[in-house]
């Protein structure tokens, strides 16, 4: 598997973080291609996540 993470964090305040990443993968392997309601469709390997954290 290969992976690759970018991403930007903020920390609102002492309590408060904020991180918005985008993750690409590739996984040799694996065969992500499934047919849906007769429509034959593939994983993109992209995504992107959000995460509002609170410490207390």
């Amino acid at each position: 598997m290969d992976a690759f993470t970018v991403g930007v964090n903020d920390f609102v305040n002492k309590n408060v973080r904020v991180t918005l990443d985008y993750l690409t993968y590739k996984i040799s392997n694996i065969d992500t291609s499934k047919n849906i309601d007769g429509r034959s469709v593939k994983d993109s390997s992209d995504a992107v996540q959000l995460r509002l954290q609170y410490a207390f």
